[in-house]
């Protein structure tokens, strides 16, 4: 009777092992049968080649059928390419670099060309660096990054020394501020900067234009620096607008496409860094340290704008007044500034509103 169970046990075992081999050894989903009342599934194939054309298998005529639209609301710009590297001399480690303005900085075709660049370089917690690098197409340029020196020197004007002059090498503390030195009564300074190629040398004093020219900080370098300033001036813009929040504009001074004499000396880039000048609830900016002559154009960029304001303005010898206008509709979802229109500048009185195009900013403005 005992071994008459045991057999019987191992039959039912044998039974249950046989149901079981199609589930173990097939498909993972189980598939249940529909019901009478239910019309069959309809299987959706892809085609097997995902770069082919080959529609999918048609629904059935009372199939529900989902219809998902699409809109683009973004364009993904990927980040610019590798184009320089900083390394350091001690150990040939490479530091982080971004290209922070000019050639290469951006993610534009025409930013493949060769050209000067400026580099940002961070040297740890709260130490950044910027360089000026030459970029040439198809390579990334190095920067080599040696051990501190010390740059001494004499900021003059055309016949005296200028005391409180304010003198960088290109490095910014943990806030974003340029490292300085002022000079003494004497007009002389000292600071000291890791050695490296492009080191950019910027003079910032009241009442004159300034300065800036990239030099080369090495042991068999010239480290004696002396600097003459040039009387500057300035420019008031008042912007002639009307926005929920006009204060969210920036004001931009640009070169020409070609720049000669003071112009070339004066430090565009700081305006990379500072984000451009800002602009207070009632729509007035100031814009210091210009050079005393020379074209330059003014941008205005707002945050509602889809297109800049771009202006053309001759520098004078002194200080200089300019009223840009420009209607602005209400900063709704959707609703962008228009892109209008004219300069007023005032010199003696005068007022002048013809409006010229600035190759150098923005095209035909």
């Amino acid at each position: 009777m005992q071994r008459r169970n045991t057999t019987l046990l191992a039959l039912a075992a044998l039974l249950l092992l046989a149901a079981a081999l199609p589930w173990w050894f097939g498909d993972s989903e189980a598939v249940i049968a529909p019901k009478s009342n239910e019309a069959p599934p309809v299987v959706l194939v892809a085609p097997s080649d995902p770069t082919s054309h080959e529609p999918l298998r048609e629904l059935p005529a009372g199939a529900p059928r989902v219809v998902v639209e699409v809109t683009l609301v973004e364009a993904y710009v990927p980040p610019p390419p590798l184009r320089a590297k900083a390394v350091s001399m001690a150990n040939r480690e490479v530091l982080p670099t971004r290209l922070v303005a000019g050639t290469g900085a951006g993610p534009f075709a025409e930013d493949e060309r060769a050209g000067l660049a400026l580099a940002a370089i961070d040297l740890g917690p709260g130490r950044t660096l910027l360089r000026q690098v030459a970029i040439t197409p198809n390579a990334v340029a190095e920067i080599p990054i040696g051990g501190p020196l010390v740059v001494r020197g004499q900021v003059n004007s055309k016949d005296r020394p200028v005391p409180g002059a304010r003198v960088s090498l290109g490095e910014l503390d943990p806030m974003g501020n340029l490292r300085e030195a002022v000079t003494g009564e004497d007009g002389r300074f000292e600071l000291d900067t890791p050695a490296s190629e492009g080191v950019p040398l910027l003079v910032q004093a009241d009442g004159f234009a300034w300065l800036w020219r990239p030099i080369r900080v090495a042991a068999d370098a010239a480290l004696e620096q002396v600097v003459t300033l040039v009387p500057g001036g300035e420019i008031h813009v008042q912007l002639a607008a009307k926005a929920e929040r006009l204060d969210l504009a920036r004001v931009f001074v640009v070169p020409p496409e070609t720049v000669s004499g003071e112009l070339s000396q004066y430090p565009f880039f700081l305006q990379a860094m500072s984000g451009g000048a800002p602009v207070d609830a009632e729509g007035r900016a100031q814009l210091s340290g210009l050079p005393g002559r020379g074209p330059v154009g003014l941008v205005v960029l707002h945050p509602c704008a889809v297109f800049p304001a771009c202006w053309r303005l001759p520098l004078g010898s002194g200080r200089g007044w300019c009223r840009g206008s420009r209607r602005v509709k209400r900063a709704v979802a959707g609703t962008l500034m228009e892109r209008a229109v004219r300069l007023v500048t005032s010199r003696s009185g005068r007022k002048s509103a013809k409006q010229t195009p600035f190759a150098g900013c923005c095209g035909s403005a």
